[in-house]
């Protein structure tokens, strides 16, 4: 976190630090020959797209005679920003003053920036003439740019008309509900021969508009579409996609989809950019810590959307794919009480992290002491507690040490525990997992899937509680050797080519 200021004697002040890193405040003064006056940098390119942008502006919020026909010639303007600006312009006004003008605008670009707001505005009544209207738009075929790319490409400008009539489908079908069937056959015979499509930003939107609107094929389709995806990002497009729906299936898809699960999932099955965002940081890649329990809550999603006696037959592909616990090895060595460790004892001993660490000792005392039973290092640990996989990047050896030897100092409200007293006395301690008007789900232990229901009734005190789901006392049972390449084990990211391993 970072603050910046110019102070009344014109130095710069700013400051550095974040939760439970070290903060610092500096001032820096220039004493050379050069002008210190403001820069200008006002850019003079951009006058009159702003004048024009600020006059639409001026009609937001609120009602004026003026504005749709002032705002109407900007709905086609190349510049986004300025159709945005006139769409909002018109949508301040009644929407009986410029919804027929709407319906009957023939410019692409301006129909489909003002069907946008019909979609949001017009009501369920005015949906059948929306679909109508925008089934009239004439839009560019979809171009392919034929040559060695891997993956076909579509020309900038058609995809980005046609992913705006979906978007206006999509809008229409949240804001005005799901269309009834001769409501909806236009839209289908528009969009459906379009899917698959050549990119995969279209068959994102294609895929979720046309299950949405029940339209023939389109189950089959994307299986099709998940089988050839090359990433898992494409991948779980479709199989989020597919999770609710429940219309359409047959034996044999269901078997397909549900298989998806148990595939072998490798770092190539990324694109190129995700990865060198990875490389850039100097990490390698890892799917995160919440991905295993996002992958566990969309099969149980689907699996809730299959009839019970189609589950049953679905039972050996759904063995096939256990759901993810943490990975923990089994410590070297059995480990006994060492010593009840004090930050006194260790803080004068981190100028030792540099150099001259063991690896596999390091590792050993992370197997011992149980992190990954909560935590995540790389692919390998829980997600009850933050991923440390990079976690002295942010943090400094002190800050680290400080957690793991007093938890309670510092808790993360990200991760803290809630203490619920009762009116009859009892005492609960755990996270909430769920909150609705009249009850509270409290998960009391983060290791074991069992919750318990709290009327809000029966409640007298809710409150944070200061002590950390974490266990003090965990470093224990190691010796001094062994906390220290512990932390040089944090500060390598778990990776044996750490320069405190290097010797």
């Amino acid at each position: 976190m970072t603050g910046l200021t110019i102070g009344d004697d014109g130095a710069m002040y700013f400051t550095i630090g974040g939760r439970h890193t070290q903060g610092a405040l500096f001032r820096v003064t220039y004493e050379g020959t050069e002008s210190t006056a403001p820069a200008d940098l006002h850019e003079v390119a951009g006058d009159e797209s702003r004048t024009l942008r600020h006059k639409l502006e001026a009609f937001h919020g609120h009602e004026d005679a003026a504005a749709v026909d002032t705002a109407w010639p900007h709905l086609a303007s190349e510049d986004r920003f300025i159709r945005y600006a006139a769409r909002i312009a018109i949508e301040s006004q009644p929407i009986n003053s410029w919804k027929a003008r709407a319906l009957a605008e023939t410019n692409p670009t301006a129909a489909l920036t003002i069907l946008l707001s019909v979609a949001r505005l017009g009501g369920t009544e005015a949906q059948g003439d929306l679909f109508k209207a925008l089934a009239k738009v004439p839009l560019p075929p979809l171009r392919v740019y034929k040559g060695g790319a891997k993956v076909p490409l579509v020309s900038v400008e058609s995809q980005d008309q046609h992913l705006e009539r979906i978007r206006v489908i999509e809008v229409a079908i949240s804001r005005m509900g799901k269309p009834a069937a001769e409501v909806a056959a236009p839209i289908i015979a528009m969009i459906s021969p379009m899917y698959p499509a050549p990119s995969v930003a279209l068959n994102r939107e294609l895929c979720q508009t046309l299950l949405a609107l029940d339209a023939p094929d389109t189950i089959t389709r994307t299986l099709k579409l998940l089988a050839a995806a090359p990433t898992q990002e494409e991948q779980l497009n479709y199989v989020v996609a597919l999770r609710t729906i429940t219309n359409g299936w047959t034996p044999e898809m269901r078997r397909q989809y549900f298989a998806w699960w148990a595939q072998k999932r490798t770092t190539s099955q990324h694109p190129e950019t995700t990865l060198k965002w990875f490389t850039d940081a100097g990490r390698d890649f890892s799917d995160g810590a919440s991905f295993s329990n996002f992958l566990v809550k969309i099969r149980r999603t689907a699996m809730a959307n299959v009839p019970p006696e189609e589950l049953a037959a679905l039972q050996p592909v759904l063995d096939s794919w256990i759901e993810p616990a943490p990975k923990l090895k089994k410590p070297k060595k059995d480990r006994t009480f060492v010593k009840n460790w004090q930050m006194s004892d260790l803080i004068g001993d981190l100028d030792k992290l540099s150099k001259g660490r063991n690896f596999a000792q390091g590792q050993d005392a992370v197997n011992g002491t149980l992190c990954l039973m909560c935590h995540r290092i790389g692919d390998e640990g829980g997600s009850v507690g933050p991923d440390l996989t990079a976690v002295a990047s942010r943090y400094s050896p002190q800050v680290i040490l400080e957690a793991l030897i007093e938890p309670s100092k510092v808790i993360s409200e990200q991760y803290a525990n809630t203490d619920i007293t009762l009116k009859n006395g009892n005492f609960l301690t755990g996270r909430i997992v769920g909150d609705t008007d009249d009850k509270i789900i409290l998960r009391p232990s983060m290791l074991a899937p069992d919750t318990k229901e709290i009327s809000k009734a029966d409640i007298k005190t809710k409150e944070t509680s200061k002590l950390s789901p974490m266990m003090p006392g965990l470093l224990n049972t190691l010796t001094k050797e062994e906390i220290l390449d512990l932390l040089a084990y944090f500060q390598a990211a778990g990776k044996p080519e750490g320069a405190a391993f290097k010797k």
